[in-house]
């Protein structure tokens, strides 16, 4: 019975797959608030790192790092818009996606989580378990950083 249940289970998701189309750029919000992070790497939160006066055992786990700062911020702050200005196809592709920057939200396909490398020009992007990179062909890092430091967001050292 339960091989049953998985086996239909997994049927509708192939269903549920082919029917979607995910948007080509990132979605637009659906609530009033944007959560934003800035990401520190593991080996940046170290004796010799940049972040001296930090401790790891104070710090939120966040996928390969730790999350730095922390805030919220509203779809007036753009940051999807400045984002989505940025994309486009790239001349070559760097390999490094050491995330700096990430922005977590609500759009109606489900819960967006967007993490920012600015020194390859690599965004992951997650909708609701549905991945897939996006590619800055423009930067604009000083733009998000500006709505990251208006929300009290601690800028990352690295891009």
């Amino acid at each position: 019975m339960r091989l049953f249940i998985l086996i239909i289970a997994l049927l509708s998701t192939q269903l549920f797959a082919q029917d979607m189309e995910l948007p080509s750029q990132l979605p637009d919000a659906i609530t009033e608030e944007i959560s934003i992070y800035s990401i520190a790497r593991e080996w940046e939160v170290h004796p010799k790192g940049p972040y001296l006066e930090l401790k790891k055992s104070e710090l939120e786990k966040y996928e390969r790092g730790f999350i730095l700062s922390k805030g919220k911020v509203g779809p007036s702050s753009n940051i999807i818009k400045i984002l989505n200005t940025g994309f486009g196809e790239p001349d070559g592709i760097a390999a490094c996606f050491e995330s700096r920057h990430s922005i977590e939200y609500k759009s109606i396909y489900g819960l967006v989580k967007v993490d920012i490398c600015f020194e390859c020009r690599k965004t992951y992007v997650n909708i609701n378990g549905w991945t897939r990179f996006f590619y800055h062909t423009n930067t604009v890092l000083n733009e998000v950083n500006e709505v990251f430091a208006s929300a009290g967001v601690r800028l990352p050292v690295s891009k």
